[in-house]
């Protein structure tokens, strides 16, 4: 089937519907009410579509909690969030001076000398993109903490900056990081207070199946969790899988389609991580590749195709090229990103992970069904559609579908 044709048979308003229902299920992170009753809502829809052996796989991971988070400035508490991963510190909280990093990218640590890094707490303006990255450098070379501010937004962007960080981590929205910019020029310190533990969770990863010929199988995946709504993501993303299972239902591939769902993604990818460890040995003789459709339908400057190998990239951005998109321009992530795929390609399974980038909702409450283009994401839901169909994955195509 090609673009056109996939175009012609997806169903917007119930793309709209699925994104919808899921995105009102809100938070949906580890450990909430809101999780749960997402689970059972994507396992009834996973069987709703037709899909067989649907089925949940309990999870256990380290998740992060944290206590009284406070970032304080000449003795004013700011609007923050201590993120994800970030390290405790001592109950009266960690003051040091503030640094101003800039975007936080190499060149900005270059131009320094160690010794003018170690000790503060570094300030940097990064987004989803470059975000680990950052919190990387500042741990390489001692420092005492970091700020991160968001780029895009007035609001916090949310997320997990680093697993089992070894320094404290907070997030600020740009009002915020301007006003520390202003007070880092001058030479102030602030202090970061946060009481952060670890404790053993357990939530639960959805499966469901398209069989085919062989027992060897293609996996479409799409988290569950999110921070607040999360309709671009992933509730979007899951929209798309739930529209190509109902799609190719009856359908014989060559591959076994397995549709998932993980859980605790944004908590540090725990569900895929667990998963693949724990099915280690089959998960590397079976699975024969991986795309994942995370952060779909928000109006973009551009869909960035992520992924390993980089030849598997070149060759999905080609085809999308060919397809005739012009609702962003397609552009490959060269700076790697963190996804579902990922802990599959450490076996050296092909991956992909398509994202709809910049978007200023990412990770804020803002992320919600009425920020999205519907007739785009369709598009999504189709150039995930033509990707598996170049993956000579059919048996026997049928022209007319």
């Amino acid at each position: 089937m090609d673009m056109t044709q996939f175009l012609a048979r997806i169903d917007r308003e119930r793309l709209q519907a699925d994104t919808e229902a899921l995105a009102s299920i809100a938070p949906r992170i580890g450990g909430t009410p809101g999780e749960a009753e997402a689970r059972a809502w994507v396992a009834g829809k996973f069987r709703e579509a037709g899909l067989s052996r649907v089925r949940q796989q309990p999870i256990y991971y380290p998740q992060w909690t944290g206590r009284n988070a406070v970032l304080l400035l000449d003795g004013s508490e700011l609007n923050a969030l201590a993120l994800h991963g970030s390290a405790s510190t001592p109950p009266e909280g960690l003051t040091a001076p503030l640094l101003d990093l800039g975007p936080g990218q190499p060149d900005d640590y270059d131009r320094l000398p160690v010794a003018a890094l170690r000790g503060k707490i570094h300030l940097a303006v990064t987004g989803a993109i470059f975000r680990r990255r950052t919190v990387l450098r500042a741990e390489r070379t001692g420092a005492a903490g970091a700020v991160l501010i968001n780029p895009q937004s007035t609001e916090i962007e949310a997320g997990t900056a680093q697993i089992s960080g070894k320094m404290p981590i907070f997030a600020v929205g740009s009002r915020t990081g301007e006003a520390l910019k202003w007070a880092a020029a001058a030479g102030a310190e602030v202090t970061l207070r946060v009481q952060a533990k670890y404790r053993l969770a357990k939530s639960a990863n959805v499966f469901g199946e398209l069989p085919g010929v062989s027992r060897d199988y293609i996996v479409l995946a799409a988290h569950y969790d999110a921070w607040h709504s999360g309709a671009a993501d992933n509730a979007a993303g899951l929209a798309v899988l739930l529209e190509l299972a109902r799609l190719w239902h009856g359908r014989r591939f060559k591959y076994t389609l397995q549709f998932v769902s993980f859980a605790a993604e944004e908590e540090g990818l725990m569900g895929s991580i667990f998963h693949v460890l724990t099915r280690l040995p089959l998960v590397k003789l079976r699975c024969q590749g991986v795309i994942s459709p995370d952060i779909a339908g928000p109006r973009t400057e551009a869909l960035y195709v992520s992924g390993a190998p980089r030849k598997t990239r070149l060759a999905a951005m080609e085809r999308l090229r060919a397809t005739g998109y012009a609702g962003a321009e397609i552009r490959e992530n060269i700076f790697g990103a963190y996804g579902d795929y990922w802990p599959y390609s450490l076996l050296g399974i092909p991956g992909l992970m398509l994202s709809k980038m910049p978007y200023p909702d990412y990770h804020t409450p803002g992320d919600t069904p009425d920020k999205l283009d519907y007739e785009d994401l369709a598009y999504m839901a189709a150039m995930v559609g033509v990707l598996i169909d170049d993956s000579a994955m059919w048996t026997d195509p049928d022209p007319g579908c």
